[in-house]
């Protein structure tokens, strides 16, 4: 698995790919930006290739791809954050303004925002109490929501 943890706009992925008990590698990028979507993965890494293009071609429901994953999304034109789930077919938009976290670690970088850490000192925390979490981690700036004008008379 992994952590991906999003606050105040920062969005962090560590770089730890396993097969079972072992280490790939400590370099793969779990977080990336997909055009109208900032998308960070955790599960199963074999999926990730085809939800990154998911998300590129604008995620319609029907042709959701298949497999055991979770994705954080940061929304660039609304700044809504969505946590979808693939295994529980649940989709759920959170508040962007509040921290969010998935994968294996999510628990311990949850407790670290709460204790107002950041999110890349969310993932390294995580990193020393969860051995799925590791390697050099890959930290995305979310774009701000676009402002609409206000009308004026």
């Amino acid at each position: 698995m992994t952590t991906i943890a999003y606050r105040d706009g920062v969005m962090v992925g560590d770089g730890r790919l396993c097969a079972d008990t072992h280490i790939l590698t400590d370099r793969y990028v779990k977080v990336r930006d997909c055009g109208k979507f900032i998308v960070g993965l955790a599960g199963n890494a074999e999926s990730f290739e085809a939800v990154w293009k998911w998300y590129q071609n604008g995620c319609k429901v029907k042709s959701k791809p298949k497999g055991n994953y979770e994705t954080l999304a940061y929304e660039k034109s609304t700044g809504k954050l969505h946590t979808y789930e693939i295994k529980g077919k649940s989709c759920v938009v959170l508040p962007s303004d509040e921290p969010a976290a998935i994968g294996a670690g999510a628990d311990y970088a949850r407790v670290a925002m709460g204790c107002g850490k950041s999110a890349v000192e969310a993932v390294k925390l995580a990193e020393r109490f969860n051995s799925d979490t590791g390697g050099e981690s890959t930290v995305i700036i979310c774009n701000a929501p676009v402002k609409k004008k206000a009308r004026t008379k």
